[in-house]
């Protein structure tokens, strides 16, 4: 469990979390994805530090538990590594230059609900079998083309935009996929901004001419599958009961054959199958280039449902995933992502987040 630190107070810069792991205290920093060992000097200063603001209050108390030159030592390192700071500016920032930058046009990202249809009936679905709990129903052109018009309106500035495809099952209204495109393109293209496009699908649907025109159009592929034959097949299943292991895999198999780099795959983790690192191989079988595993979002009393009893198995699952993607990261093997690969290459990166959360 993460030590909870006096976020947001003293000297501390950003959010930053201190956890144990196999023994060892680790100092995670949430803005630029960091994690480093420290000994109990360095804790204990982090710790002082986000209540006390002032070096020299830190350093007094410090310095009845450890020798002064240790400390100042410490207390440098962790301001070189912006983990502290006592100094009201900035680090290597200019207010007036961040104020602006803030308020930069960022790009917009439209999910388009086309289809509130499905044609699986998961065992956890949180639309109510795709319809949302209200009328199943499809898209229609006029909403859709009134839709693309306000997201173009409102990329203007920032020259850059994208459509993700979202349901029930989007593939179900694929009509209306490619008009979307082919009208968004068009008029991306008159406005000199930038578009692109993604879909999120459970895999079931995918003919010839709909994969042509996805690989034509370079549409990103998230496939939904829950991990093996056995975990696929009893959460996900068509409507008249049938399973859909053999569908989905055949079929995001034969766009990762044409074009591995459109295809991610995702599962929803459920007690029924609690082996992350097996769900995660599993995934990566249908040669996807990205993988990701997330618990299922239901409610406490529901039988899918993710409770205290099953977190211990979870933390052991967790870790051996852990060890695993560090091996092949140290063979230089390419992670594909799941929980660990994003994290590794925020930190080798140094890459700066402006929110702890995914």
């Amino acid at each position: 469990m993460a030590e909870s630190l006096p976020l947001g107070t003293g000297a501390l810069e950003g959010d930053l979390h201190i956890f144990a792991y196999e023994g060892r205290d680790i100092l995670y920093s949430a803005e630029t994805g960091a994690f480093f060992e420290v000994d109990s000097l360095v804790k204990d200063a982090v710790m002082c530090a986000g209540v006390d603001a002032r070096r020299d209050h830190v350093i007094s108390e410090l310095s009845d538990r450890y020798p002064l030159d240790q400390v100042v030592g410490v207390l440098e390192e962790l301001e070189a590594a912006d983990i502290l700071a006592f100094s009201p500016a900035a680090l290597n920032e200019d207010p007036e230059q961040a104020d602006q930058d803030s308020s930069a046009p960022q790009p917009i990202t439209m999910c388009l609900h086309v289809a509130h249809v499905c044609n699986l009936t998961c065992t956890y679905c949180f639309a109510d079998g795709g319809d949302y709990g209200g009328k199943a129903q499809l898209m229609d052109w006029p909403t859709a083309h009134q839709a693309v018009d306000w997201l173009m309106d409102l990329s203007q500035n920032s020259g850059s935009c994208s459509i993700e495809f979202f349901g029930g099952e989007p593939m179900l209204n694929f009509d209306l996929i490619r008009r979307v495109v082919r009208y968004a393109r068009r008029v991306a293209s008159e406005r000199e901004t930038d578009i692109s496009f993604g879909i999120t699908t459970n895999g079931t649907i995918l003919e010839p001419e709909m994969m042509s025109f996805i690989m034509t159009e370079d549409i990103g592929v998230l496939v939904s599958l829950d991990g093996n034959r056995s975990t696929q097949d009893t959460h996900r299943a068509f409507l008249n009961g049938t399973e859909t292991f053999d569908c989905v895999t055949q079929n995001a198999r034969k766009l990762s054959a044409e074009r591995p780099d459109l295809l991610k795959a995702r599962a929803t983790m459920t007690p029924v199958d609690l082996n992350i690192a097996g769900i995660a191989e599993s995934l990566a079988a249908t040669g996807a280039t990205s993988v990701s595993v997330s618990p299922v979002n239901v409610s406490p009393h529901h039988p899918n449902a993710i409770r205290e009893e099953h977190l211990p198995e979870i933390r052991l699952r967790l870790r051996e995933l852990s060890r695993i993607e560090l091996s092949e990261a140290l063979d230089g093997e390419a992670l594909k992502g799941g929980y660990f690969g994003k994290r590794v290459r925020q930190v080798v990166g140094a890459e700066r987040k402006e929110y702890g959360c995914g």
